[in-house]
């Protein structure tokens, strides 16, 4: 993917055509479990210098890792391009399963739909995703993670314009998304999972549930830079902001035991000389704000996390020039929590 801004390459969603088919996946990916970057790596490293697993080695781009609870499947975004520059177009946008011991990749939508944003239903059997397989951009629910399973429409973009990022409840019946409003200005909204009950939350995007299901964290504007807040996901009023400074964040995910957030962010772009779209690194902070603690570093791209129920952090990154999927051990909370 170009260096161009990612928060708004993956954020902004417009209806787009159908892809036309492409060739097969590129090679297969290397087995995970071995170290691809050692502490002292300047293009991508964990801080506490932790060991970085490299899970797909894809043509392409791979995005959103959505991981099962044990870790034994990783559903993700494949995108592959064609053209340069202005000029350079999606020609393949699909959900992929991996079984990150053996690589074993398994192509789950049609090659001549745009499939993104995968989210698992916490059964782990069921999966939500924004596609054009039925005409205009929709999110829709799968009702298994076979190739080619069933779909039902959840919501389309005739009631949700622009949709996108959606995030599961932890019972399931309830998504969060965010969408377009008349203005064009993206907001928060959530949506029982049989597509009822649309409720706006307000200006923000990127939201994702607490493991209890009591919270939602989100991405709003506030004091020229994109921070994180979390509202009550009972009233959905009165959101509170949970990061503050000169910095973005971006893709808010809860640790197993909710106490804690992490997001990716551009914090620290203005002290290493950097330009605001050029640096994404993962951060963690307290769900109740506080210190922030970084994740990784280096000169490369740390995008798109999920923070797994087995410990790991699953991310992409552009280390080697198109976004690949990692994970690490996440950071050990500190005396504060």
């Amino acid at each position: 993917m170009d260096r161009a801004p990612l928060v708004l390459a993956i954020a902004l969603l417009a209806a787009c055509p159908p892809p036309a088919p492409a060739e097969g996946p590129g090679p297969q990916p290397q087995p995970s479990g071995e170290p691809v970057a050692p502490p002292g790596d300047g293009r991508l490293a964990a801080v506490d210098g932790a060991s970085l697993e490299r899970l797909t080695d894809d043509a392409g781009d791979e995005l959103f890792p959505a991981p099962s609870a044990s870790g034994s499947v990783v559903v993700y975004q494949h995108e592959e391009y064609e053209g340069q520059g202005p000029a350079r177009v999606a020609k393949r946008r699909v959900l992929m399963s991996l079984d990150p011991k053996t690589a074993k990749r398994t192509l789950l939508t049609a090659e001549d739909r745009a499939a993104l944003q995968p989210v698992l239903f916490g059964d782990d059997q069921r999966l939500a995703f924004v596609t054009n397989a039925f005409g205009p951009l929709a999110l829709v629910r799968a009702e298994s993670l076979a190739p080619a399973s069933t779909l039902s429409v959840v919501i389309g973009s005739d009631l949700a314009p622009a949709l996108g990022e959606p995030s599961i409840s932890p019972d399931g019946a309830r998504l969060a998304l965010s969408m377009n409003d008349k203005s064009g200005a993206r907001f928060i909204a959530v949506v029982g999972a049989d597509g009822s009950k649309l409720t706006p939350i307000g200006e923000g995007r990127s939201p994702a549930w607490s493991p209890s299901g009591q919270q939602l964290a989100f991405v709003r504007s506030a004091g020229g830079y994109n921070h994180l807040f979390i509202v009550d996901a009972a009233t959905l009023k009165d959101p509170a902001q949970v990061t503050t400074g000169d910095f973005d964040c971006d893709r808010p995910t809860f640790s197993p035991d909710g106490q804690r957030i992490a997001f990716s962010s551009n914090r620290g772009f203005k002290e290493g000389g950097r330009s605001r779209s050029d640096t994404l690194h993962l951060q963690v902070v307290g769900a109740g704000g506080g210190a922030i603690t970084p994740v990784t570093r280096g000169s490369a791209r740390a995008a798109t996390p999920a923070w797994g129920k087995d410990g790991f952090l699953y991310f992409a990154s552009d280390r080697d020039g198109s976004f690949d999927l990692f994970r690490v051990r996440a950071p050990q909370a500190g005396p504060g929590g």
